[in-house]
């Protein structure tokens, strides 16, 4: 933690006074009550200082799936979509959460109980294919956001079906047979190991289980052999590839893209994938890795003010990279051009949920851990009201194991947050808050 501090110095006849007077001290919490247990719903009341003016207690966006709140303002539009419906752009749907959602010229972006991070909660958002995802929220203006707000943070869980690094697609010849998906293959003439993910008459997806063992044989030529089909063929071509051995640039899957300019001509053009952050000016090569099958919680916060990217994985810091570099546009601000998985790999997928965006870093979550520096699962909450000593917020626990102490935590308008985390003692679970009453808007 950072603390920045003002010393006066008082000259005395013996001795000398000095005077530390701290200008930007943490977020502390004294107390915490919970003010409405009922109906199956909590509500807390905290109190302390450090929390800083929030113009809006509520996110700009907390989406659910089914349901969302936006401005603080439930909305419960996609609550009657069926699970194959693709979710719909402005010309087809006015009241769509979402203003540019991938649609038939992609791969639709849909909701799904498959996969469901809670148990027993809200549908997901599916990202089926290479290209699917949302865009541009409409609680955040949609293509026109508001104007000089130089600050996003960004909150959503997600889940890939396979190791976006281990994941290649080979054009081929010489195809003999018929291959099986799931099969094992080998390739021949080294030790590596794959299992087929889908085959096409112009390609064959495969998850590698080590592709350092290709380094050096390039692409061309590889003879493969499905291990209990006896299929086999020649790699002509590679066409996409999650690796760094056979990449040449086919790879990179896109996990979020912000934009101020919803042209992508103008400002700042933020893309964070499973290699890669670019921003058009500092860019990172810090690689990005997530177990595939497996729900991680992504947050990224863009404070243009201080010229800052900060990205966690599992509420770990991933990086805080320097973007002094990256093109500001005046008149505007960045928001969420894309969220979801946009890439070149035909048949992998991913599932997103529980995302949340923000003008300010300022937020309240619920947390495995006692200490800020250990946490690794946290839970984002929905405050009613905030002022500079007390914050009501309505309790959501997500995937969080209840049977363990949690611990909340504030952190300010700088991104700081208490060291220590207060614990809680809580009621009644559930997996999403239900809508009980709109959030306090200044």
């Amino acid at each position: 933690m950072i603390k920045n501090r003002l010393s006066t110095f008082i000259l005395m006849p013996f001795f000398m006074v000095v005077i530390t007077t701290s200008l930007n001290a943490a977020p502390a919490i004294k107390s915490i009550t919970n003010v409405d247990p009922s109906d199956g719903r909590e509500v807390f009341e905290l109190t302390g200082s450090g929390y800083g003016f929030k113009a809006q207690a509520a996110p700009v966006i907390y989406d659910f799936g089914d349901y969302a709140f936006e401005n603080g303002v439930y909305n419960d539009h996609q609550s009657s979509f069926a699970d194959d419906f693709g979710i719909p752009r402005p010309e087809k749907d006015p009241d769509t959460l979402w203003v540019k959602a991938s649609n038939e010229y992609t791969t639709p972006t849909y909701l799904t109980h498959d996969n469901a991070r809670v148990a027993g909660g809200t549908r997901n958002y599916r990202w089926g294919g290479p290209n699917s995802f949302l865009g541009w929220p409409r609680a955040y203006g949609g293509l026109t956001p508001p104007s000089d707000n130089e600050k996003l943070y960004m909150s959503w869980w997600f889940r890939t079906d396979y190791d976006q690094h281990e994941y290649y697609e080979f054009g081929f010849n010489n195809l003999i047979g018929s291959f099986d998906k799931g099969e094992k293959v080998t390739f021949q003439g080294t030790s590596v190991e794959a299992f087929v993910l889908g085959i096409t008459d112009k390609q064959i997806a495969l998850q590698i289980t080590d592709s350092g063992g290709l380094k050096g044989l390039g692409w061309n030529g590889i003879d493969l052999l499905g291990n209990s089909s006896g299929a086999t063929l020649t790699t002509n071509t590679i066409i996409s590839s999650g690796g760094w051995w056979l990449s040449g640039g086919h790879g990179s899957t896109k996990f979020i893209r912000v934009w101020e300019d919803s042209a992508g001509k103008d400002g700042l053009r933020l893309s964070w994938t499973q290699d890669q952050l670019t921003t058009a000016g500092n860019d990172s090569q810090l690689r990005t890795y997530l177990k595939p099958n497996t729900w991680h919680h992504l947050e990224i916060y863009i404070d243009l003010v201080a010229s800052t990217v900060e990205r966690r994985v599992n509420s770990q810091v991933l990086e805080i990279l320097d973007i002094g570099n990256a093109a500001n546009l005046n008149g505007s601000s960045p928001s969420v051009a894309l969220i979801g998985f946009n890439g070149k790999q035909l048949f992998n997928g991913a599932n997103g949920a529980d995302i949340y965006v923000d003008s300010t870093p300022q937020r309240v979550l619920l947390a495995n851990a006692a200490q800020w520096s250990d946490v690794t699962h946290s839970e984002l909450q929905l405050p009613v009201s905030w002022s500079e000593n007390q914050i009501t917020w309505q309790a959501f626990y997500g995937s969080l194991d209840r049977t363990q102490l949690l611990y909340v935590y504030v952190i300010d308008e700088n991104g700081v947050a208490n060291d220590i985390g207060y614990p809680l003692s809580s009621g009644t679970s559930f997996a999403a808050p239900p809508p009980l009453f709109e959030a306090e808007v200044r």
